[in-house]
């Protein structure tokens, strides 16, 4: 019964995908003739990748059923694609689809992204996690007054790429900045032009995919790629991950565009260049990518002759040229070294952090003093938890559970499934045809990818949904082939199509009840009162106020964002929330009497002109008797419950 009751949506895509293949294999036993031994190895590979599936779901701590029906799945699937005949060639040119499904995914992805406008600031009222950090970073932006062009600048120099820094890439953090020459800083601006960007990469994915797949293949990948509740997740976060998915499509496109032409032109040298330039002024997984590809481009030279000739090497030249020019300015600016940097959260940089060294092998010593033997068991020690952790965010069933109440922006990164677990044995399918059968330059790329990213990806402190978060793209593609071949199976059983077509709009369903369940927020979402309250209270004052709350970050970031929306409102400057380094040290949880009294001094020289706040007031006792002592004048106000210190003097 615990099996029937988890996730309901996520039960019916399993057993709507059983359900087919049931018919299916009662419509093959009936023309033996229409399927071959390749196509029941095919179906008994997706229904043992189901069963697998549902089995994960059923088990508590006990899962070697369901590795034996992967084991199964795999198996099977594998002797599918060694036995598969060359008509999957085929799927390169597929463009069979009715112009009413391409109307349906416009209707989809426009009626989406209408309400996710709509709903943009009230989905989640309060600031995700590292919306904080990004909202800080714009609060700075706008109170230094510096003018866009500098900051333009500044946004072409590359910088070490984290999701907490999004305010500095270039297409969300620019766009970003422009869009608050128009309206208000607020959640809703914060996160506009990340869904925008969004939005646009539906199009363009789709584009990419029709014209070097066909429009069935591009049809179902954008579907995949649209509905998955992470993507909606991302596109509605306030910082780069949406930019930085749209850049890489871009980079995709003129990749492709060079290793299938024999003779691109010369502006296809400058395009991919800028479009790979422009994928690393984002979040730095991109910048892997960016590698791989420049790396796949100069093997798909040297290794097929048959398609040097003077336009070919002319534009790969052209291409060279600008890359070079970029990173010469980047080294003269001094910013190479921030380029796969990332922090220095690599396991090589940790080598050299005492701290992380004892916490993986108990000892403390620095890098110098490790030995070989220290060294291999702690690349060992790191190995064992990323592969750990590449499981947990690669599993079809991660976020899964009966008690579902949605995404918390208290947890990061969100508990959220990479992809809609039921697809994954036709992405297994896919991505088999696209090794075995395809042998394309295209496909190949994409696995060389997912390959280079998810090993360099374990050899980091790790792994997680940001890092992993851009193999949605080859996951989608590869998981459209699969489905597409198994289509064009299925169609050899049926002379009428209208069943699939049934099935189809069936499966378009699940994803769109299983994406509207994953993304909603829960209750932690809403904005306490209490920070209406003290926003309401300060947002009358005349002065200019310094307002320290004892909250969590999320809360005192977007308190900051309405003062600092303030500041230009009424053309002034000193409204601020300040951060945590100075809660921590005077609120009464981790008050310190030497650290409170050097707050105090900090205090008295930006007393002059300015309000201080403190909220609410029983979390600041101790630092109001210390206050007392020096002969300050702090008072009490209330506002809609909510009673907060004012510092009025200090002699």
């Amino acid at each position: 019964m615990q099996l029937l009751t988890i996730n309901y949506v996520f039960i019916t895509g399993v057993f709507l995908v059983l359900t087919l293949l049931l018919v299916a294999s009662i419509q093959g036993l009936r023309y033996p003739e229409r399927c071959s031994i390749a196509t029941w190895s095919l179906f008994i590979g997706v229904a043992a990748g189901e069963t697998s599936i549902l089995g994960a779901l059923k088990a508590e701590s006990d899962f070697s059923l369901s590795i034996l029906f992967a084991v199964v799945a795999i198996v099977f699937l594998f002797l599918a694609a060694l036995g598969k005949d060359s008509s999957i060639r085929n799927l390169e040119n597929l463009g069979t689809s009715r112009d009413s499904f391409g109307c349906l995914l416009g209707v989809i992805v426009s009626a989406i992204g209408i309400y996710l406008f709509l709903s943009l600031s009230s989905y989640s009222e309060t600031l995700l996690t590292w919306e904080s950090q990004v909202s800080r970073g714009f609060a700075e932006i706008l109170n230094s007054g510096q003018s866009l062009l500098d900051l333009l600048v500044q946004r072409l120099l590359w910088d070490e790429g984290l999701v907490s820094s999004g305010e500095r890439s270039f297409l969300y953090g620019m766009g970003t900045r422009d869009l608050l020459e128009f309206v208000p800083f607020s959640t809703w601006s914060l996160r506009a032009t990340s869904l925008l960007i969004g939005l646009l990469t539906v199009p363009m994915f789709f584009a990419t995919i029709k014209r070097f797949f066909g429009r069935d293949v591009a049809m179902t990948a954008s579907l995949l790629l649209f509905l998955n509740p992470l993507v909606i997740y991302y596109w509605r976060y306030g910082t780069s991950l949406s930019a930085t998915i749209f850049s890489l499509v871009l980079s995709l496109y003129y990749t492709w565009l060079f290793v299938s032409e024999r003779k691109p032109g010369w502006w296809v040298g400058i395009l991919i260049a800028f479009s790979f330039y422009l994928a690393t002024l984002h979040y730095s997984p991109a910048r892997l990518w960016i590698l791989v590809s420049i790396f796949f481009v100069l093997i798909s030279v040297i290794f097929r002759k048959r398609d040097w000739n003077f336009t070919k090497l002319r534009s790969l030249l052209v291409m060279l040229i600008v890359l070079s020019g970029i990173c010469f300015i980047q080294y003269k600016t001094g910013h190479v070294r921030s380029f796969l940097n990332a922090r220095g959260e690599q396991i090589f940089n940790l080598f050299e952090t005492p701290s992380w060294v004892k916490d993986q092998i108990g000892i403390n010593k620095a890098y110098s003093e490790l030995s070989s033997a220290d060294k291999t068991l702690l690349v060992k020690k790191s190995l064992k938890t990323t592969i750990s952790q590449t499981f947990e965010v690669l599993s079809p069933i991660r976020g899964i559970k009966l008690d579902w109440k949605g995404i918390s922006n208290f947890g990061d990164p969100p508990e959220s499934p990479l992809y809609f677990g039921p697809i994954l044995p036709f992405f297994i399918w896919g991505f088999l045809l696209a090794l075995f059968k395809l042998r394309s330059p295209k496909t190949y790329l994409l696995i060389l990818i997912m390959c280079a990213v998810g090993g360099v990806l374990l050899l980091t402190n790790r792994v997680d949904l940001h890092r992993a978060f851009i193999l949605v793209l080859p996951f989608s593609i590869f998981s459209a082939l699969g489905i597409q071949d198994f289509r064009q199976s299925l169609a050899c059983l049926w002379g009428n199509t209208t069943f699939l077509r049934i099935v189809a709009v069936l499966g378009i369903c699940c994803l769109v009840l299983f994406t509207k369940q994953m993304v909603k927020s829960d209750e932690e979402s809403k904005l306490p009162s209490s920070i209406r309250s003290l926003h309401a209270l300060v947002d009358k004052e005349a002065l200019p106020v310094k307002v320290i709350v004892a909250t969590d970050h999320r809360y005192r970031s977007w308190l900051n964002m309405m003062l600092v929306e303030k500041n230009r409102r009424y053309e002034v400057s000193g409204n601020e929330v300040f951060d945590n380094s100075w809660t921590d040290k005077i609120s009464d949880e981790g008050f310190s009497k030497t650290l409170a009294e050097q707050r105090f001094y900090d205090l008295k020289t930006k007393l002059r002109g300015y309000k201080f706040f403190f909220a609410p007031s029983k979390a600041f006792q101790n630092f109001k008797k210390l206050m007392e002592q020096h002969n300050c004048v702090m008072t009490s106000k209330k506002y809609d419950g909510l009673e907060a210190l004012i510092l009025e003097n200090c002699p």
